[in-house]
């Protein structure tokens, strides 16, 4: 949903995949901390797109593997609406 992508598009593009705080994430993403704690993180977590670790949240190896469509030469990843964005984690 919009704010699966907001948090990824967030630790992509603004923190180069991680590792970064989760407060800084839900700044960063306009996210508040219970929706990203409660909501957003458990879910990618437990399909394996990002990582808690020591030192913070961090994009998988299988997380960039799901973008990695999303991004070309000079292009960001954004947290625009993208319909295949759903579709490819439906598919995990």
């Amino acid at each position: 949903d919009d704010a699966d992508r907001r948090y990824l598009a967030a630790l992509v593009n603004v923190y180069a995949g991680g590792p970064v705080g989760p407060k800084a994430l839900a700044a960063s993403s306009g996210l508040d901390m219970a929706t990203l704690e409660q909501a957003v993180e458990p879910w990618l977590v437990r399909v394996g797109l990002v990582a808690r670790t020591r030192k913070g949240r961090q994009v998988t190896q299988l997380g960039y593997s799901h973008i990695a469509p999303l991004i070309t030469a000079g292009t960001a990843v954004t947290a625009v609406d993208d319909p295949e964005v759903d579709e490819d984690v439906d598919d995990i």
